[in-house]
């Protein structure tokens, strides 16, 4: 990970704006964040910004992040970020499972509407099963 002013390596997670995101690299006062807009191939976008704008931060309870475990992408909350016990994030899954992992193999969906919401249904990840019988009607 490149080291920019105040973003500590061992947290990947950025703040710019109000979307979250991961540091790529810092050129010339010019910082690259990568943001993850759906759990598919081709699923990032890179954003050019001013370095000043990039700050650290740490993923809080409730967030909602995806991971790809090599054979499909899962997705859960934050319900215990790293401490100075732990380098992992405390993830809950559906049917009251939890698992830890690094931050480096989470991701955060930024605030962007998705252009093609058919990615996410693709991908096997919609939000809840609260609405599936009313989506599976489509």
């Amino acid at each position: 990970m490149v080291v920019v002013p105040d973003v500590p390596q061992e947290r990947p997670f950025v703040l710019v704006g109000r979307d979250i995101g991961r540091l790529i690299s810092v050129t010339d006062g010019l910082a690259t964040v990568e943001f993850f807009d759906a759990p598919v191939s081709g699923g990032t976008q890179s954003v050019e910004v001013p370095v000043e704008e990039v700050h650290p931060v740490l993923l809080e309870k409730q967030t909602r992040v995806w991971w790809d475990t090599g054979e499909c992408w899962r997705v859960g909350r934050v319900v215990g970020p790293p401490d100075e016990n732990t380098p992992l994030y405390l993830i809950a899954l559906p049917n009251q499972e939890h698992d830890e992992l690094p931050g480096e193999d989470l991701y955060v969906r930024w605030s962007r509407p998705l252009e093609d919401p058919l990615r996410l249904l693709i991908s096997r990840t919609p939000d809840s099963p609260f609405f599936h019988k009313h989506r599976s009607r489509f």
